[in-house]
């Protein structure tokens, strides 16, 4: 059985640990759920699978219409620039991810972006095309139900191993 001062000095780790490595460890789980995200085309932090809308776009002289089938690149992968640019952040006490990607947030969230080149010819689309400029929401990164479950087991295991 642990004495007072052992609980107390097992009590003070376990602040410290909480404080400075718990942080990174939650911001490494959300940085591999985002991952898995990208690789499954999908926005899965909220337990439930929800696929990426299909793109849309103009072609010269057939109209405005679903151009997923024309274009050789998974989605949000056009350069690959917004994936690898996704950070985890952490400090005393808090975890995050950040991309400077200016575009992150018109995906993740579906507004609309001005900025960029919208137009995709061959070798990364079929025929010539344009993108529309306010893509559909494709949500890749957030805090969802798995993101809380997984803080919750990086606690208590910590607990467990602290006390």
């Amino acid at each position: 059985m642990a004495t007072g001062k052992q609980l107390q000095a097992n009590l003070r780790k376990l602040k410290n640990r909480i404080q400075t490595q718990v942080p990174q460890q939650v911001a490494r789980s959300m940085l591999r759920e985002t991952r898995d995200n990208f690789a499954l085309a999908q926005y899965g932090n909220d337990k439930t699978r929800q696929k990426w809308p299909d793109r849309f776009g103009s072609i010269r002289g057939k109209g405005f219409g679903n151009v997923e089938s024309l274009l050789r690149y998974p989605k949000l992968r056009y350069t690959g620039k917004l994936y690898q640019s996704i950070q985890p952040r952490y400090g005393r006490g808090y975890a995050e991810l950040t991309t400077p990607v200016p575009y992150a947030k018109a995906h993740n969230e579906g507004l609309a972006y001005l900025g960029g080149n919208s137009y995709r010819k061959p070798p990364v689309s079929s025929v010539p095309l344009k993108l529309g400029r306010r893509p559909k929401e494709r949500k890749f990164m957030g805090v969802g139900r798995r993101t809380e479950e997984n803080v919750v087991k990086i606690y208590l295991s910590e607990l467990r191993r602290t006390l």
